[in-house]
């Protein structure tokens, strides 16, 4: 059986699902990856120290990293 997806995963810089400050995807097939894309940007947004623990991203960071749009 075929089984082909893609699954998709973000950080935030807080509790605010629109502060984006990370994107990945990766590409399955039959349970293996076939490949892999992240990029990070700027939420321009402040960052919660508490989530920049988890992950390690911080405004310093991204500061000079293209901003990512809010869709409302």
């Amino acid at each position: 059986m075929d089984n082909h997806y893609f699954a998709i995963d973000v950080e935030t810089a807080n509790a605010d699902y629109s502060s984006i400050c990370q994107v990945g995807v990766a590409e399955f097939e039959n349970g293996s990856i076939l490949r892999t894309w992240k990029t990070l940007v700027n939420p321009d947004q402040y960052f919660d120290q508490f989530f920049v623990n988890i992950h390690g991203i911080d405004q310093e960071t991204v500061k000079f990293l293209f901003r990512i749009f809010r869709i409302y």
